[in-house]
């Protein structure tokens, strides 16, 4: 995926990259972004999306996704204990090369694109 970016952007093509981390904390940035890249307004289903996925949120744990995966997060829950659990049954669970797999993917995507998730790579159990 990385390299496909490259390609794209290499080839100056327009592509608008938006961090997963900033877009569920600040959602109204990235809609600004998107708006202003695509030269479009947003919707009123653009409202509905938001509410549907929780969005902002306090945490970035704290959405659908990682609690239809058993993780449940809550203000109690802070994002480093939810990265221990779930590295934790991913270590638990995952063969020695995809685990390292996956650790390789992490440490990419947060030398690209950092955010308040990147200082828990180092806390992988």
């Amino acid at each position: 995926m990385i390299n496909a970016i490259d390609k794209i952007c290499g080839a100056k093509n327009p592509l608008l990259i938006l961090s997963f981390e900033d877009t569920v904390l600040r959602p109204q940035e990235a809609i600004d972004q998107i708006e202003k890249f695509l030269n479009r307004s947003s919707t009123r289903r653009t409202k509905k999306v938001l509410r549907r996925q929780s969005l902002p949120r306090t945490q970035i744990s704290a959405g659908k996704a990682t609690s239809n995966f058993s993780f449940t997060s809550n203000g109690a829950t802070s994002e480093a204990q939810t990265y221990k659990a779930i590295s934790a049954e991913i270590s638990a669970s995952g063969s020695k090369n995809a685990i390292a797999e996956f650790k390789a993917a992490i440490s990419t995507y947060n030398s690209r694109w950092p955010s308040q998730l990147t200082a828990l790579e180092k806390i992988w159990v």
